[in-house]
């Protein structure tokens, strides 16, 4: 699909799945059972990853033919992943387990209110808009 909703035959989407973005291991979000383990990514992991997204345009595949997913609805989709998703102009899709909204280490509602409503008024940007703005902002900061 493109911007504009219209599927091209011929084309695929890319699909980057998370589950949880941690800072460290002693971090709560999200489920904490051994099994879950494997499927957390570190911070500095993730933003690599999506500034790489942010940036490049590998082979055929443009950023609008890009998804990135996000499941389970742990509290880094708030105090980490978003805001990552922000600095790059990008959109994640986030995917959330009904049953543990408002129970520790999980969204509340207040903050599913508040992604749905940031994610609503962000239009992605281009990367280089995003380049621009990063440079200015470490030009001011020194």
């Amino acid at each position: 699909m493109t911007s504009d909703n219209k599927v091209h035959r011929g084309k695929s989407l890319v699909c980057l799945m998370y589950h949880d973005v941690i800072a460290d291991q002693s971090q709560i979000s999200g489920f904490q059972n051994v099994g879950a383990q494997p499927y957390k990514v570190a911070v500095a992991n993730f933003e690599l990853q999506m500034k790489y997204r942010a940036y490049s345009q590998s082979g055929n595949v443009q950023k609008s033919e890009v998804v990135i997913t996000f499941d389970d609805g742990g509290e880094s989709f708030v105090s980490i992943v978003e805001p990552i998703l922000a600095k790059y102009g990008l959109i994640g899709w986030f995917f959330v387990t009904t049953s543990r909204i408002d129970t520790p280490g999980f969204l509340t509602t207040a903050q599913i209110s508040y992604l749905h409503a940031i994610i609503q008024l962000r239009p992605p940007q281009r990367a280089d808009t995003i380049h621009a703005a990063n440079a200015r902002q470490q030009r001011a900061a020194i």
